[in-house]
């Protein structure tokens, strides 16, 4: 075989291989081929189906959204180095939601968030916007439907934990920052590090060995089952559809629909194929 028949074979048998799906697709143009592959091996390692068609996902400016509302959880596909370097994936504050646990796929990053209610009152936004610049932070896409709330039993949160829900929606100050030790923003902090503990042990079991990987989704299944978890960002869509707001929250209402069949699909295959195993 001469060297030009050795690479069009190599060319040829890697475009059969490439999915030829829209979640694919739009993974490729933001991320490249080769990190495209990895985000779809990442959900094989969390034993999850990667969306298809555009109808299963949210696409974003940066990446992607997936909303698992049986488990009360929201994956985000976002770069691991944000393209505008002002941008400030902040992984040590109690105002911004932090994931559960992340997986590294190339030159993107799945977080796996715990879901939020949407927050409805816009004084939230002033809020929000003094306790990032006591850590030297903008809120600089302030939109309600970036502000949450995430369930806590303390009495210091009542009615949640207010923070900024999107991570990107935050950049640095350019002038030099006074910062300042607050402490509703430390108390914050505990009580997500607290709900992140059992799963980031029940994660990185199941990285080891995949078959323990269920206990993560189950242990997300019975937080949703208490009213901890629930079906974030798509709760408040009537709200903001109502105050003729343009909002995501109605889109993203019906792609978790319609991934929530594709997950719901996929787990009967599961089931089906381990009771055979199991009768040998």
């Amino acid at each position: 075989m001469t060297a030009l028949k050795k690479i069009t074979t190599i060319f040829t048998y890697r475009a059969e291989k490439k999915p030829a799906t829209d979640f694919f697709k739009d993974l490729e143009r933001k991320f490249g081929e080769e990190t495209a592959q990895q985000i779809l091996e990442g959900f094989e390692k969390i034993n999850l189906p990667a969306p298809a068609g555009s109808h299963q996902y949210l696409n974003s400016n940066e990446g992607c959204l997936v909303f698992l509302n049986k488990y009360g959880l929201v994956i985000r596909v976002e770069p691991q180095i944000p393209e505008k370097n002002y941008y400030a994936r902040v992984n040590n504050t109690g105002c911004i939601l932090q994931p559960l646990v992340s997986l590294d796929a190339g030159k993107a990053i799945l977080e796996i968030c715990p879901a939020c209610y949407v927050e409805k009152d816009e004084a939230s936004i002033e809020f929000l916007k003094a306790l990032l610049k006591d850590e030297g932070l903008v809120f600089s896409d302030p939109q309600l439907e970036n502000v949450g709330r995430l369930y806590s039993d303390n009495p210091k949160f009542p009615g949640g934990i207010l923070l900024i829900i999107d991570r990107l929606a935050v950049s640095r100050m350019t002038e030099n920052a006074n910062i300042v030790k607050n402490p509703f923003i430390e108390e914050a902090k505990k009580e997500q590090e607290k709900l992140a503990g059992p799963f980031c042990k029940a994660f990185n079991e199941g990285l080891l060995d995949n078959s323990k990987m269920d206990i993560f989704w189950e242990l997300a299944e019975s937080y949703t089952a208490e009213g901890r978890f629930m079906a974030g960002w798509n709760d408040n869509s009537e709200f903001f559809d109502k105050i003729g707001f343009f909002s995501k929250t109605s889109r993203a209402k019906e792609v978790a629909k319609t991934y929530s069949r594709l997950l719901e699909k996929f787990e009967k295959k599961k089931a089906k194929s381990q009771a055979k195993l199991k009768l040998g």
